[in-house]
């Protein structure tokens, strides 16, 4: 089919528009609800995926040409196709690299080991199973400076830096291990990477994300200073990290 043809019936069919429709309906809908209801952090990672999903949903639906039989080969020549093909790539894309790539390359890459504390490694059993989460795998990172995070892909995993274990006492460092298990609980480096992907809609300032990020520190950090029965140690253990920070 000529390419003059294929964007005529592109443009003339009304079954596009009523799709293309529904998926902005869609889209605000599931927007509307981040910012209307409190939402589990597993609830909000769903509706942010439908959301940029229904979002870009309407720009496959123009990229393509039932009659045609494939897509309008001249949209990829043009910026409109480059972003009808790269968006939604981007955001399938960055989901991978978020979830899998990247915390895959951090452990692949020589710098971080088992930990091989036996005592931490009960400690994080224990808990674990008091929390009813899967135990994650603890890693060292051989660095002098201190900081701890954890994420989620296959395998759950709390990485603390050889820095940290140095300056912080036994308590300091499990009131560590409980903020990150809390994290892990509540899938808060799943939703991290979720929120960031959320900047890819052009309605993201509409619904944005830092007060559910800081409460998730602040639950974390609630959890630790409970579990423990006083907020003692997380307490010290922050002020040695400040120090450390003002230091450098």
């Amino acid at each position: 089919m000529p390419v003059d043809a294929c964007f005529v019936q592109v443009a003339l069919d009304p079954t596009k528009y009523w799709l293309a429709g529904a998926g902005l309906a869609v889209a605000l809908a599931s927007l509307l609800a981040l910012k209307r209801f409190q939402l589990s952090g597993k609830g909000k990672i769903g509706l942010i995926y439908l959301h940029l999903t229904s979002l870009f949903f309407p720009l496959a639906v123009f990229a393509t040409n039932q009659a045609c039989g494939m897509l309008c080969l001249p949209c990829f020549e043009s910026p409109a196709g480059i972003a009808v093909l790269a968006l939604p790539s981007a955001l399938a894309l960055g989901a991978i690299a978020g979830f899998v790539v990247i915390p895959s390359y951090f452990l692949l890459t020589g710098r971080n080991v088992r930990l091989a504390d036996k005592s931490l490694l009960a400690f994080v059993r224990r808990q674990s199973k008091r929390m009813g989460i899967r135990q994650p795998r603890m890693y060292a990172a051989k660095d002098a400076k201190p900081y701890a995070f954890s994420f989620r892909t296959f395998r759950s995993a709390v990485v603390l830096s050889v820095g940290m274990l140095d300056i912080l006492n036994r308590k300091e460092i499990e009131a560590v291990i409980l903020h990150e298990l809390a994290h892990l609980q509540s899938r808060a480096s799943a939703f991290k990477v979720s929120a960031y992907l959320m900047r890819l809609s052009p309605f993201w300032l509409f619904k944005g994300f830092s007060a559910e990020l800081n409460q998730e520190e602040l639950a974390a950090d609630a959890f630790a200073s409970a579990a423990q029965g006083s907020a003692r140690h997380l307490n010290s253990a922050k002020r040695k990290l400040a120090a450390y920070r003002k230091e450098r």
